[in-house]
């Protein structure tokens, strides 16, 4: 097993090297995992700083860190951080769209892993934004989604049940205008009051431009699965989510 791998992110294009976690590691971080939800993302940012073993000369400090690297960014280097501490195989259950069967399928990363990398310079990325005008009194300014931003989102909506869509736009959004009001993410209630009220075809419009414009920007890791029942034998195509994959590991440490 290789104990160190190298990852570059596919939106800030920088090189990183990540040390295997330590059974002690796994421990302090399933204790955060199990915590409140700002204590995870905090020590789960600060667990995966501390298993950087080679960094570029841009990142100098957690705090670099966190408002230099998106989250796709961060998804690269925790499959770093699994492939250094588990090995190159993930084992993953899915369920048959035909059948219902559950099957189990053994993914190697190194095989089936693809990047969409930004076509720029390192850093070039965080420098990107799209405006979006709604009509004539509602627009957004969009941005990567950093870390920092990650962090303030998530100590400003503590015990709100965000969905995953709202989640993505307000990852994104630099500011929103309503008329003359401008709000920001340390507007949080605010900002999320206002995307809810939008009439729906216009958050779609959002989340159709952070598709396009942001989140294409990334690593995945497409799979095949065929259906091991032998009355259906369908084959399905499934994408792995190696960040929560990790995550179900550390839990079972």
């Amino acid at each position: 097993m290789q104990l160190e791998y190298e990852a570059i992110t596919p939106q800030t294009l920088l090189r990183f090297k990540v040390k295997a976690m330590t059974y002690g590691d796994e421990l302090s971080l399933r204790s955060a995992i199990l915590a409140t939800e700002a204590g995870i993302t905090e020590h789960f940012n600060k667990a995966l700083w501390n298993s950087i073993t080679d960094k570029p000369d841009e990142i100098k400090t957690f705090d670099d860190f966190k408002q230099k690297l998106t989250i796709e960014d961060r998804s690269a280097l925790v499959n770093a951080w699994y492939h250094a501490t588990y090995g190159d195989e993930f084992t993953t259950e899915t369920v048959c769209p035909r059948c219902g069967q559950t099957n189990q399928s053994l993914v190697r990363v190194t095989k089936h892993v693809t990047g969409n990398f930004y076509k720029g310079q390192p850093l070039e990325f965080l420098t990107k934004r799209q405006e979006v005008q709604l009509d004539d009194d509602v627009s957004f300014t969009l941005m990567p989604a950093l870390l920092v931003n990650e962090e303030k989102l998530v100590k400003g909506t503590l015990g709100m049940d965000l969905s995953p869509g709202l989640n993505t736009i307000l990852l994104h959004t630099e500011q929103a205008k309503l008329k003359d009001k401008v709000m920001t993410l340390d507007d949080v209630i605010d900002l999320i009051s206002l995307v809810k009220t939008l009439p729906s075809p216009w958050a779609r419009k959002l989340r159709k431009v952070i598709e396009t414009e942001f989140e294409q920007y990334k690593l995945e890791i497409p799979y095949k699965v065929i259906c091991s029942n032998p009355r259906c034998g369908h084959t399905y195509q499934r994408t792995l989510d190696f960040v929560a994959q990790f995550f179900s590991n550390v839990i079972e440490a």
